[in-house]
């Protein structure tokens, strides 16, 4: 039988038993839904988790990964769309193409999720993913970088185990040749977008899922602004590589972002995992209670067993891991439109400005809006944790509802930055929007991690067993996958 903790009340401890500190701190704040009690039965810290506090370097080994697969990602939404128009895509044919982005994520994290909570590896349950998801990824971004290079090789069929060699132009062949250059590189790329997209998706699924099994529910914040904060710093490297020389050279672009994607996987591989929370079925041989249902993880995994699991999760999500599910739906389709159009827009405006600049500064106001973006979004996860310790409590032991607050603030800041991109003339007034939202954007890659992985982690300590960590994160990034694959499709019907 299946846990369903939809009507669930999630009980959040109290951090200080002692002595009640009159500010407020990243790991105090939680979300305390008005119809969930919110303080955690004032039980003693070593009665909360049975799990060591983890140290500020240990929380940025662990995510540091994200950095990597974000200045991966950010350098294939800033300069892959003008390198696919190098290869011959037209317009419609790139919007398809990034629509691997979305569709790897609604299909490709939650499966990944399941088969994570599933594995049984002596790596643990999320290195395998972390490691075989950056190698693949490795690969394809070279790929992906030389395809034009790739297409023009041939098998030679005279040979019984043929030979990758670089064919010959005859002058009058050279025509029909080139045709079929330029569809086979077309095609490489869009494969190894679509490979390296699922890759990525395996990554997030072991990096997200990670501090959640090795930190104690009162760090879960902590954990999420150390992962935002790497996703941030990755987001501005990409930003600035585009300013470094002959750097918009794809290719140069794909080796610097796997160099640094190996050593990021080089430093997190070398922590190792912790022990797995304990087995409700083992603590009931023991004779130890525990309201969590057994476990079935031990059984056979099957196709169908799989997609039961994402469809039960999904049916049962708990209460605060619902609601943040149904808040990313909506807001999606705004984001969606703001990462994949923006730097295109400033770029045009800047083609339109009278004088009319010269071709490369037109080029440099979309990279530029880009990095503006990226650089308000680091800075505010840096300042985040000082601003909110000046923030005073309100009552000595429950927390305010402060993530939702200020999720709430963010969305509010994304609306009205769109709603003035309306009355933007120049590409200076369009780029300061642009950083308005970023400020946004940094609020929205930390908050609804923080209150899904807090929860998780008060539902693991209260139950004594292991929640389904992957398979839920999983099925939050459905959620936000949604209104992108919407939006894509559309705009790929417009142009």
């Amino acid at each position: 039988m299946k846990a369903d903790y939809s009507d669930e009340k999630i009980i959040v401890a109290a951090e200080e038993e002692e002595e009640v500190p009159l500010r407020v701190s990243v790991s105090d704040i939680s979300d305390d839904d008005e119809e969930y009690a919110v303080g955690l039965d004032h039980l003693p810290e070593e009665q909360i988790s049975t799990l060591p506090e983890l140290s500020s370097w240990k929380m940025l080994v662990l995510t540091f990964p994200n950095f990597g697969m974000q200045l991966v990602w950010t350098i294939l939404q800033i300069f892959g769309t003008s390198y696919l128009k190098t290869l011959g895509f037209s317009e419609s044919e790139t919007a398809m193409v990034w629509l691997a982005g979305p569709l790897a994520g609604m299909f490709g994290q939650p499966v990944f999720g399941v088969l994570s909570d599933h594995c049984r590896s002596a790596w643990g349950k999320r290195k395998p993913f972390i490691v075989g998801g950056s190698i693949v990824t490795m690969v394809c971004m070279p790929v992906l970088a030389w395809a034009a290079e790739l297409s023009r090789y041939r098998v030679a069929a005279p040979r019984p185990f043929g030979h990758l060699h670089p064919r010959s132009h005859d002058a009058h062949e050279a025509e029909i040749e080139d045709g079929v250059d330029a569809v086979l590189a077309k095609f490489i790329a869009a494969v190894s977008i679509y490979i390296l997209f699922i890759a990525m998706q395996a990554v997030q699924v072991g990096v997200r899922s990670l501090p959640v099994d090795q930190a104690p529910p009162h760090q879960q914040a902590q954990a999420s602004l150390w992962g935002s904060r790497m996703c941030a710093i990755g987001a501005v490297t990409a930003g600035l590589l585009g300013f470094i020389g002959d750097s918009t050279s794809f290719k140069f672009l794909a080796v610097v972002s796997c160099t640094l994607l190996l050593a990021g996987i080089l430093i997190s591989v070398r922590v190792r995992e912790g022990p797995a929370p304990s087995n409700p079925a083992s603590l009931a041989e023991k004779g130890e209670t525990t309201t969590a249902p057994a476990d079935d993880h031990a059984a056979p995994l099957t196709i169908l067993s799989l997609f039961g699991f994402i469809l039960t999760t999904l049916k049962t999500l708990p209460p605060v891991t619902r609601r943040t599910c149904q808040t990313q739906l909506f807001s999606w389709f705004a984001w969606f439109i703001i990462l994949q159009y923006t730097s295109t827009y400033i770029t045009t405006l800047a083609a339109t400005t009278t004088p009319p600049l010269p071709a490369t500064a037109t080029n440099r106001a979309g990279t530029t809006a880009g990095l503006t973006f990226n650089t308000v979004s680091l800075a505010i996860n840096a300042l985040l944790p000082s601003l909110i310790a000046l923030l005073p409590r309100r009552s000595p032991t429950p927390p305010s509802p402060l993530l939702s607050r200020l999720w709430q603030a963010c969305h509010l800041v994304l609306a009205l930055s769109m709603f003035a991109t309306a009355l933007a003339r120049t590409p200076a007034a369009a780029t300061a929007l642009f950083g308005a939202a970023g400020a946004a954007w940094a609020v929205s890659q930390w908050v609804p991690f923080a209150l899904i992985t807090r929860e998780l982690a008060v539902l693991r300590e209260r139950e004594g067993g292991a929640p389904r960590v992957g398979t839920v994160l999983g099925v939050h990034v459905i959620a936000s996958t949604l209104p992108q694959v919407a939006s894509a499709f559309f705009s790929s019907m417009i142009n």
